[in-house]
């Protein structure tokens, strides 16, 4: 049976011959892992190819056997985020924001699909705002709402449930919308702290974490000088 599924493409690996491998994050049915027969030789099906960040409606068939993958038929793109590709920030922090949902979406989970609006907005406001600082805070309220989707309690993590990154986390929460604060160091210390707090669940390491990081320090220095 083939269903279509409005998803945004997590990861990319290669499969046998020209095949690719790819986790998809779908709108109604969590993380799908799919084979792609013969992408990366495709004119037709996957002309301009298939990658992270490529979001739209998946035309899959379902797997065949338990333990098999399901196969992606074809796709109707939606749209382009080339600053995500092209502007190095936005590639960073927005490759962050997939490994994360990767991590936290698990296969065979429909409860994966919560994930996709959040993640979905992430990407789509890193690739439209133009400041560094937006970026940054683009990318932390995503992942205040994945811990809170996700189940954990990210303020008690939080040594003073009153402190000044606690309050801003939870104003974003209730107001529903990310909101860039006055100071920089505000925004250097929440993320850290997120960071810190999804690298300390079962041991997780994101690849993506210390460039994140480094990034952050330099954006942050910038404005002391």
């Amino acid at each position: 049976m083939e269903i279509q599924h409005p998803g945004i493409v997590l990861r990319r690996s290669e499969g046998r011959g020209s095949d690719l491998i790819l986790k998809i994050l779908t709108k109604d049915s969590g993380k799908i892992a799919v084979v792609a027969r013969g992408a990366r030789n495709s004119k037709k099906r996957f002309s301009g190819g298939l990658d992270v960040f490529d979001n739209g409606v998946f035309s899959i068939i379902e797997a065949r056997s338990a333990g098999g993958l399901a196969v992606l038929s074809q796709i109707e793109r939606g749209e382009i985020w080339l600053n995500l590709r092209e502007q190095l920030l936005c590639f960073t922090l927005s490759s962050l924001a997939l490994e994360t949902a990767d991590i936290f979406a698990r296969e065979g989970d429909s409860h994966g699909s919560d994930l996709f609006k959040p993640l979905y907005l992430c990407l789509k406001n890193l690739n439209q705002v133009e400041s560094d600082s937006k970026r940054y805070v683009c990318l932390i309220f995503f992942l205040v709402q994945l811990l809170r989707i996700s189940g954990y309690d990210l303020l008690s993590e939080v040594s003073d449930e009153n402190s000044i990154e606690a309050r801003w986390f939870r104003e974003m929460l209730e107001r529903k919308v990310a909101f860039v604060p006055e100071s920089k160091e505000l925004i250097r210390d929440g993320l850290i702290l997120l960071v810190e707090t999804v690298q300390g669940i079962d041991g997780w390491e994101l690849r993506t974490g210390e460039e994140v990081l480094s990034r952050l320090q330099k954006f942050t220095a910038s404005s002391q000088q």
